[in-house]
């Protein structure tokens, strides 16, 4: 089984993005989150991006997964960070890239950057690191379409 996954959003792509907005999704080379509220959560996103905590980062890489990289980013604090997150520093945050197809992997995003995971990698998730604030559906590999 395998589960659509819904991070944390913590922010927003900020301006030193550079960005493709003429394709679908969106073709992101630089990565600038500008982070107003984070509540703690090892996995983060941010259409069309995935972020990693350094301690998932180190996780996943000592897991010896294939499909996934890693990118570093620029992370500046929001204007609000301060009120809404008091007392908590900005993470230390890299861009997870998968480049498994949902549903033929461990970890997986759809067509759109939806992140999707088996239930016994969430599982393992869950245990080794904090998604508190993550959602998840069940995710059923749509039928190929049929050629007329």
């Amino acid at each position: 089984m395998y589960l659509a996954v819904k991070p944390e959003v913590p922010g927003w792509l900020g301006p030193r993005s550079v960005m493709d907005t003429t394709t679908f999704p969106p073709k992101v080379t630089k990565v600038h989150l500008v982070i107003e509220d984070w509540l703690g959560d090892d996995l983060l996103q941010c259409f069309p991006c995935q972020f990693v905590t350094e301690k998932l980062m180190q996780l996943l890489t000592n897991a010896g997964l294939s499909g996934i990289s890693f990118e570093s980013i620029k992370v500046t604090e929001g204007d609000q960070f301060q009120e809404l997150s008091p007392g908590r520093a900005l993470p230390n945050l890299w861009r997870l890239l998968v480049g498994t197809p949902a549903g033929e992997g461990e970890i997986g995003v759809t067509h759109d950057m939806q992140l999707v995971v088996s239930d016994e990698m969430f599982s393992w998730l869950a245990s080794n690191c904090q998604l508190n604030n993550c959602s998840t559906s069940q995710w059923i590999k749509p039928p190929e379409q049929l050629e007329l």
